[in-house]
């Protein structure tokens, strides 16, 4: 039975770095289907050295230690390789590209996510994960004095999200909605990380009698006749600006029609000095 994966270590010479050696890279390789992935070493040698340090059978005293080291990697990855049946990249790079401890983390784990999302071509998604971690490392960064790079889930606690929230409402005049969405985020990563049994349960802050995110007042912002007057004959600063009121007043005009309906309108769709047009109604669900 044919293996179903192979993991060997290779000197990457297609550029070399600043210091004129070559990477090392950890290769590993299924036959079936047929996928190659190279993942970052700490080391890095010149061709003849990498020769004498991992390519002879019999390396010289001085080498030997390097070499050790080396093979002490690729035994890692073969360990945790025979352990993933069936063997899988996305759970042999979680275990291989996480330090120990670092599912606990909360740094880690946004990161975790972010880069599978981007795999995924998500890019909006982790766009939204990676806004919610640089407001998280900010607000850390203001209490603290100094930006982390580390933050175990246990430090935040119902106390550490009250003072978040008073921070973003006060200090920073956000919104509500803002918060909320930030804090949602936040929630996902830490019933991921629960989920894949890297931190307890019973640290998790949100829900009843604990914290709850706070969500955004629906306020009615209609325009009254005078506003709509003074929009109206306004003096725009730009051609673009004229352009854009007049696409925002024939919306108006035809009942709240969006953007993408207008753009696709044509002269055969005046029936006189009517424009015939039907919004459809979402579906109800029962």
């Amino acid at each position: 039975m044919e293996k179903e994966y192979h993991i060997s270590i290779w000197l990457d010479i297609r550029k070399p770095k600043a210091n004129g050696k070559f990477p090392v890279k950890l290769r590993v390789f299924t036959p079936n289907p047929r996928i190659q992935k190279l993942y970052n070493t700490e080391f890095e040698y010149s061709k003849n050295d990498f020769k004498s340090i991992w390519e002879t059978l019999k390396p010289r005293l001085e080498y030997k230690e390097e070499r050790n080291k080396i093979s002490a990697l690729e035994l890692v990855a073969n360990n945790i390789a025979e352990k993933i049946k069936p063997f899988s990249f996305t759970q042999f790079e979680k275990v291989l590209l996480h330090n120990k401890g670092a599912g606990s983390d909360v740094i880690q784990q946004y990161n975790y996510i972010i880069a599978n999302l981007k795999k995924e071509n998500r890019i909006k998604n982790s766009i939204s994960y990676n806004s919610s971690l640089n407001s998280i490392l900010t607000f850390v960064e203001k209490t603290k004095g100094r930006r982390p790079t580390k933050l175990h889930f246990s430090e935040i606690t119902v106390e550490w999200l009250n003072q978040y929230e008073n921070y973003r409402l006060n200090v920073l005049e956000g919104s509500r909605t803002t918060v909320g969405f930030y804090l949602r985020t936040l929630r996902a990563v830490f019933n991921s990380a629960i989920r894949e049994k890297e931190i307890d349960k019973e640290i998790y802050p949100f829900g009843k009698y604990k914290y709850r995110i706070p969500t955004g007042r629906k306020v009615k912002k209609a325009f009254n006749i005078v506003q709509l007057n003074l929009l109206k004959n306004a003096q725009a600063k730009t051609p673009e600006q004229d352009k854009a009121r007049d696409f925002w007043f024939l919306s108006f005009n035809c009942n709240g029609m969006n953007v993408k309906d207008i753009a696709e309108l044509k002269f055969k769709n005046i029936d006189d000095d009517k424009i015939p047009y039907e919004k459809a109604l979402p579906l109800i669900k029962n």
